[in-house]
């Protein structure tokens, strides 16, 4: 299919894989609901708009959200996330060729959980088994997603795709690339909730304060990936040319060696790098080095010698979402078995996580904490790992008593 200016276009197939793809997991959400009931022919109309070069994103939802720790969220329109994949599916292939194994954001088989156990195996490594004195190098970036420049950042991804891309519809992925990256989302979009909940954020973690022409909105995938990107060439330079071994999670970085000189040596080094390659600082109070011995907190858990445990900050959160369950419960009779479902979701989600940690003791007391009203509806299983719902109080057992319940009672009245 070839698109107004000549080139080969995007086509309904390619839009409807990426759709797919988008709806994988957003199935039930409100957006996933309107767009899915006439799908056919908005996936055609944006096919046209895209070949017509007359595409542009729509308004974004804008919010914040506290937990883990208060940040500025953009949610895309369903339509523009169509995009983000049908982006994705393009260039997540060449990307992940030119990635360090290392690096564990936004990737598939990855994640923060496989995170962790690298950092922890390298450290046993490094150490010997822990028979020998070895430290751990960890520092974070200063606002880093909002002080992206998106014209330098586009300009380096074109480039990238010129040269490693060979598909026909290059000159629309290029096309939708620039369409993405340099949209302004803050310029146009719906703010969600009051705008006293941006008080306290800091003025270099917001697109409505950074200057004009910086950031990429967090809750974007391609801004996921422009992350990975962009810091590529840094994680190989600590990597081969510093001889550092590393371990990266957005802009959260972990050296581990056991040459204490070398590696406070080679941060001036990694600063400026760091500020040429990506715009990027490290943050003044985000940078310490300690023996492993003394733990290291990365990514939602602290690593101890041959043992990890879950980070104090994931374990509040978790027992600030019981408490709160156990007061809406005990303020009413029949909240617990109305939304029994929802809760078991709630605490069995955190119940996982620990589930990947020394963690059995924690579990115990967690489910201790649970109130006597959430106990009469749901029981744990023998390892503490998940809440299981009592057969009566599960919604399609209600709906069966409910239902025999109507057939007695008109049985009653025809007699």
């Amino acid at each position: 299919m070839e698109n107004a200016t000549g080139n080969i276009g995007v086509s309904y197939d390619d839009l409807l894989q990426a759709y797919w793809d988008c709806r994988s997991g957003k199935g039930g959400t409100h957006n996933a609901v309107a767009y899915e009931i006439n799908y056919e022919a908005n996936l055609l109309a944006l096919r046209d708009e895209i070949n017509a070069r007359t595409y542009t994103p729509d308004r974004s939802i804008a919010f914040i959200v506290t937990k883990p720790v208060q940040r500025e969220i953009f949610a895309a329109d369903f339509r523009d996330r169509i995009v983000h994949h049908w982006i994705a599916l393009r260039i997540e292939p060449l990307l992940e060729q030119s990635f360090i194994d290392e690096s564990f954001n936004c990737r598939k088989d990855k994640g923060t959980l496989a995170g962790i156990r690298c950092l922890h195996e390298m450290i046993r490594e490094k150490s010997e088994n822990y028979t020998r004195d070895c430290w751990v190098l960890k520092y974070d970036l200063k606002g880093f997603f909002m002080s992206i420049n998106r014209q330098k950042v586009t300009d380096k991804l074109c480039r990238f795709i010129e040269e490693r891309y060979d598909g026909e519809d290059k000159p629309t992925l290029l096309y939708l690339c620039r369409q993405v990256l340099l949209n302004a989302p803050e310029k146009n979009c719906i703010i969600k909730g009051r705008r006293s909940e941006w008080n306290g954020l800091s003025a270099d973690k917001s697109l409505f304060t950074v200057p004009d022409g910086y950031g990429l909105p967090i809750g974007n995938l391609t801004s996921q990936l422009i992350a990975n990107f962009l810091l590529n060439d840094a994680d190989h330079y600590l990597k081969e040319a510093l001889g550092l071994s590393i371990v990266r999670y957005v802009d959260d970085t972990a050296t581990v060696g056991c040459d204490k000189a070398a590696m406070l040596a080679a941060m001036p080094i990694i600063r400026e790098y760091l500020w040429e390659s990506a715009g990027a600082r490290v943050h003044p109070k985000k940078f310490y080095m300690q023996h492993y011995t003394k733990g290291v907190s990365f990514i939602g858990a602290v690593i101890k010698r041959e043992r990890t445990y879950l980070a104090n900050r994931s374990l509040g959160s978790a027992y600030k979402r019981l408490h709160k369950f156990n007061e809406l419960a005990a303020e009413n009779p029949d909240f617990a078995k109305r939304n029994v479902e929802y809760f078991v979701q709630c605490i069995n989600s955190y119940l996982g996580l620990t589930r990947h940690f020394d963690a059995y003791a924690l579990r115990r007391d967690y489910i201790d904490a649970i109130s006597p009203e959430w106990r009469k509806v749901v029981y744990p299983d023998k390892d503490f790992t998940k809440l299981i719902i009592k057969k009566r109080f599960k919604h399609r057992e209600r709906i069966k008593f409910a239902l025999r319940k109507q057939r007695r009672k008109a049985k009653r009245n025809i007699t």
